[in-house]
């Protein structure tokens, strides 16, 4: 019986470490796939809204102010020291803050001038995915 549930975990953990391998080597999409992916969610979102002609020019406006910052370069964090790469950390965090600020000033301003069931189409949709995820340490770096 101890025998059975021991080879469980063992495959338990086997089927996770295959699952958790791939994800920790994935690297970002291509800013071409990020753009893409905008595009197509704002042309849906666009079109779920029906916007009516006095409110293109507040869409125009949310699109064009919404525009994701360019990606982070990335730095080869193992050669720095730890603080540096703590510092690099929160210079990237305050970044995202400051375009979330923007962001939100962008929708806030869109968001007022639409219908009550406009608003409600907008809260059920899911944000894009388009801010660039933080850089992260290399794990097989020494």
């Amino acid at each position: 019986m101890c025998k059975k549930i021991l080879l469980g975990l063992i495959a338990i953990g086997v089927v996770a470490a295959a699952f958790a391998e791939p994800w920790r080597k994935k690297e970002p999409p291509d800013p071409a796939q990020r753009a893409e992916m905008r595009r197509k969610h704002l042309e849906e979102l666009h079109q779920k809204l029906a916007l009516q002609p006095d409110q293109e020019a507040a869409w125009l406006a949310f699109v064009e102010k919404t525009q994701p910052p360019p990606p982070p370069e990335r730095e080869d964090f193992g050669k720095l020291k730890a603080p540096q790469r703590l510092e690099r950390m929160l210079e990237h965090l305050r970044q995202q803050e400051a375009n979330l600020e923007l962001h939100l000033a962008a929708l806030t301003e869109l968001y007022h001038r639409l219908t009550p069931e406009q608003q409600e189409v907008f809260d059920r949709t899911p944000p894009p995915p388009h801010f660039p995820p933080p850089p992260r340490p290399d794990p097989d770096a020494p």
